[in-house]
This record gives structure tokens, C-alpha cells and sequence, in this order.
């Protein structure tokens, strides 16, 4: 079964002083730039994505766990005494509800993609069909049934402009597009 994880991104010009406790809100080796595109979406309709920057990785449990020891939010069900399993601190946070990927993003000082930037992240400027290209190559991914996987285990899968995991792993939360609807 696969679970879903959040994904912030950062728009320019948002960018304010980090608060006590908190990540700082651009990190340059964690984001990649998404250049902007226009994309005929798989959901049906042509959007202009503008350029954003998107986290390089999926949210790690070590990360989520961070932010649920710094506000005290709930952490997710699965969590042994309220802490990830020991083995799976880079593999990515599952058992968050929209809302709580929303909280996380919020106090990364960040927000969720909108489904046509996070499709814009995964299809690359030349709009393929996978990261990597138009055909499908199971080993550049990790596959359902399996668990969850280190977020960095698959870097041949990366999008050409190096985000991981955007295809197999886990699920992951996006804002809804008006323009998709």
C-alpha cells in the first residue's frame, strides 16, 4: 500500500527570517530550481507553470520528526512512542493527512506544489513521460509492496533537474489547480 508525503515548494520573494526552531526557509542544496513551462497536463488542459523551487527529496521522517518534536504536533500512527523507526530516518514520511503536510510546509516556511507544478517537477522541460524520459525503467524507481525506500536510493530516476522520488516510493500531497479542474 503506498502512503503520501509532503513536498513543499518556495516561491520567489517569500522568503522571510527563520524563526527560532524552525529549518531555514531556502537551503540550496535541499531545493532544485523548476524552470517555468508550459505543459499540456495528463489531467487534460494546457497551464503555464511559473518558476518555483521544490525540496530535492521527499520529506524524511527525520525531518516530519523535527517538526513534530519543535510544535507538538501528532505524529504519525505508526510511530513507535512518538518517534520514526530508527531504520527508516531517510525514507519518506507517510501517514500525514493533507492537513498536517500543509502544518509541515507552514512552518518550513514553505507550501505544498499545486498539482500542475508538482506534474511541470515530474515530466521535465521537454514534458516526458517519466523523469527520466518517455520509457518506463522499473529499476529507476522503488515499487508498491516494497516498504518505502531511502529518499536518495534511486538517483537515476531523478528528473533532469535532480528531483528524486517523483515517481514510485510513496504518494505525495499537492495543492489542487483551478486550472485542472
Amino acid at each position: 500500500k503506498l502512503e503520501i508525503y509532503a513536498s513543499p515548494t518556495k516561491i520567489e520573494g517569500e522568503v522571510t527570517e527563520p524563526r527560532v526552531g524552525r529549518p531555514a526557509a531556502l537551503d540550496d542544496e535541499r531545493m532544485v530550481r523548476i524552470g517555468a513551462r508550459r505543459l499540456a497536463s495528463a489531467y487534460g488542459g494546457v497551464v503555464e507553470a511559473e518558476s518555483f523551487l521544490l525540496d530535492r527529496t521527499p520529506v524524511t521522517n527525520d525531518e516530519y520528526a523535527s517538526f513534530v518534536r519543535a510544535t507538538h504536533a501528532t505524529p504519525p500512527a505508526h510511530w513507535l512512542a512518538g518517534e520514526p523507526p530508527a531504520p527508516a530516518l531517510d525514507h519518506p514520511v507517510v501517514g500525514v493527512s493533507l492537513e498536517e503536510a500543509r502544518r509541515y510546509a507552514a512552518w518550513c516556511q514553505k507550501r505544498l506544489p499545486t498539482s500542475a507544478e508538482w506534474e511541470a517537477a515530474a515530466r521535465g522541460p521537454a514534458a516526458t513521460a517519466f523523469p527520466w524520459g518517455d520509457a518506463w525503467a522499473r529499476e529507476r524507481c522503488h515499487h508498491a509492496g516494497e516498504g518505502t525506500a531511502a529518499v536518495d536510493d534511486h538517483p537515476e530516476g531523478a528528473s533532469t533537474e535532480g528531483v528524486l522520488d517523483l515517481v514510485g516510493n510513496v504518494w505525495e500531497w499537492s495543492e489542487a489547480d483551478a486550472r485542472l479542474a
